[in-house]
């Protein structure tokens, strides 16, 4: 296709430019009925889509018994229908059947990763040539119409051993910085596990002997709150929990908090979507969307009260809410008596497992009477201050490094990127003058391949009449 020639510079000495059905066969794939796959590696492996892709080679989970079209090992296969049109692997298998979401390019005298890599540097273009209908998807003669640089034969080796060698290094970089991200998690969650069980604060802790204890301020607050807590309040049961530092005590979120859950309102998405405004509307996980009006005003906690990331903890379960907003009723809304820090309740719950709480499996949901259970290590109110103070600029520190590692990450990206543009422009490997110009193995491909006896079809007529211009 000429858009890739037009935004392709010149060409090094000694290449030139080919097209896909000049210097390859294209086997389309075939859809194959499910009761006549398996799961129980019986025939041969076939691959379905790009769900079956890895990094460059296919992980097999289905085989068949009844194969229609068969892809080689080395042949490039490449996604032609579906959300993932445009991705590519390499067969590593001596064989597989291929369904019609898949194409596989093989040839015989051009070095096949190096017509995996080429492909895999115009990803972007070959999406952009599957848009443009309901279904992505990319018809045969577009594939065949494909150009590209073909390099003297010595240069394709060359060129893709250099891209596998610099690959690997990036791999290992990833890998690296996967490791890094999964120990900055751990320690996110040792820093909150320190903190609520005092280790933090030990130092201060013994610096500090004069701050009020936790029972008495837990006394106090049940004065303060007498009309709504005279009867409920009582001292935690602690048997069977673990012995707290000096000055701490046992107590339950529904001696500490006031719970708001009676003022949430849910809202359909088709009436918000007539409702839009400039306050934040609040479900489980945080903001979903922006209403027109508002139902708190004020600081917050909130706590998921349904769904998978109780059990998942993919995202924090309890995060603050400020000023005007509007709560659905998937979150749990609460204050705190006594200038308790909401922070210092954020820590708690992002780090305690809820599973004792959480009632169902197929919908997960924390209900109220359960939450208010909830055992909590509860300190003396100035040092859960400076827990708040030291996890604060811990996160903040682990945030900071968490940005590091993920712009490092993005950054390999764009690296290969560049290794496959730089590479088949010639920049990656020197030219050999010696090596024969490719320009005649391109005749000579040609002339074999015009030699090949006719398929069958008027595809195949037009395949002959291609190589025959």
């Amino acid at each position: 296709m000429s858009g890739i020639r037009e935004e392709h510079p010149a060409l090094p000495q000694g290449w030139t430019w080919g097209t896909i059905s000049e210097i390859a066969n294209l086997i389309s794939g075939q859809h194959i009925l499910k009761e006549n796959y398996n799961l129980k590696a019986l025939g041969v492996p076939y691959l379905t889509g790009p769900d079956d892709f890895g990094p460059k080679s296919p992980t097999i989970s289905k085989w068949t018994e009844k194969p229609k079209a068969i892809a080689l090992e080395n042949d490039t296969l490449i996604t032609v229908k579906g959300a993932g049109v445009g991705k590519v692997n390499l067969l590593g298998t001596s064989k597989a059947a291929i369904s019609r979401q898949l194409m596989a390019i093989r040839s015989d005298q051009i070095n096949s990763s190096y017509i995996y890599y080429y492909f895999k540097s115009i990803f972007p273009f070959l999406q952009k040539l599957g848009a443009g209908s309901t279904v992505p998807g990319i018809d045969r003669e577009s594939i065949l119409g494909i150009s590209i640089p073909i390099a003297p034969v010595n240069e394709q080796i060359l060129i893709s051993a250099k891209i596998e060698e610099l690959f690997s290094r990036l791999d290992a970089g990833v890998q690296a910085l996967r490791r890094a991200r999964a120990q900055l998690q751990r320690y996110r969650q040792s820093v909150l596990q320190a903190a609520v069980e005092g280790r933090l604060t030990a130092e201060w802790r013994a610096a500090h002997p004069e701050v009020e204890p936790a029972n008495e301020f837990l006394k106090r607050i049940s004065r303060q709150h007498k009309l709504k807590h005279s009867e409920q309040f009582a001292d935690t049961d602690a048997s069977g929990l673990r012995k707290l530092p000096e000055g701490w005590e046992w107590t339950n979120i529904e001696h500490i908090t006031e719970n708001h859950d009676g003022k949430r309102i849910p809202i359909k998405e088709t009436d918000r979507a007539q409702r839009h405004g400039p306050y934040p509307y609040f479900g489980a996980s945080g903001i979903i969307d922006y209403m027109d009006d508002y139902l708190f005003d004020g600081d917050y906690l909130l706590i998921g009260e349904d769904g998978a990331n109780l059990v998942s903890r993919s995202t924090p379960i309890a995060f603050q809410a400020h000023g005007k907003f509007w709560v659905n009723n998937h979150a749990h809304v609460l204050t705190t008596f006594g200038e308790i820090p909401l922070s210092f309740l954020e820590i708690f719950f992002n780090h305690i497992i809820l599973t004792p709480y959480v009632t169902g499996t197929a919908q997960p949901k924390l209900t109220q009477k359960n939450m208010n259970k909830i055992q909590v290590p509860f300190p003396p109110l100035n040092e859960q201050r400076k827990i708040v103070e030291i996890v604060e600029n811990a996160i903040s520190l682990i945030n900071d490094t968490e940005t590091v590692v993920h712009q490092s990450s993005k950054r390999s990206d764009h690296l290969r990127q560049s290794i496959l543009q730089r590479a088949f422009q010639g920049k990656l490997v020197p030219q050999d003058p010696s090596d024969e110009p490719a320009s005649l193995l391109l005749e000579r491909i040609r002339a074999e391949r015009i030699k090949e006896p006719p398929r069958r079809g008027r595809k195949s007529k037009a395949h002959q009449s291609r190589l025959a211009q």
